[in-house]
């Protein structure tokens, strides 16, 4: 997916499948991590004294604050709880360009097994969306 994520305006890739991103990565601000586990330890070695990492697995928002401070850093937990407000201020952004969002794959409620192998899968890239009959 390189050349997507630089699309979306990331000044550099790096390929998780063929090196380790902490021994390759300059030390960061911040980190958005969504991976949880051991993963949440990779992070913190790439982010900077006083850097931010926010997680957004659930389950971890102890184990990130604490590991992080333990560093002098900061971890934030970050648990999705939309509302209509949101989903508005969201689709404001949308219609304005402010926020894009790629679909890749559309599917009918009759294909939604395939659409569901294709997200287990792994290989999905951007969002997939499914459509009534």
């Amino acid at each position: 997916n390189k050349d997507f994520v630089l699309s979306l305006g990331a000044d550099e890739h790096i390929d998780y499948r063929s090196v380790r991103f902490e021994e390759v990565s300059p030390l960061v601000d911040i980190v958005l991590e969504t991976i949880g586990g051991e993963n949440i330890d990779r992070s913190l070695k790439v982010l900077k004294e006083g850097g931010t990492i926010v997680s957004l697995p659930s389950g971890v928002s102890e184990t990130v604050a604490q590991k992080a401070a333990a560093q002098n850093k900061i971890g934030i937990f970050f648990f999705v709880h939309s509302d209509a407000g949101d989903l508005q201020q969201l689709a404001t952004l949308l219609e304005k360009g402010t926020l894009r969002s790629h679909v890749s794959q559309r599917f009918t409620f009759e294909e939604i097994t395939k659409a569901h192998a294709l997200l287990e899968s792994g290989k999905a890239v951007g969002k997939m969306v499914l459509t009534p009959p």
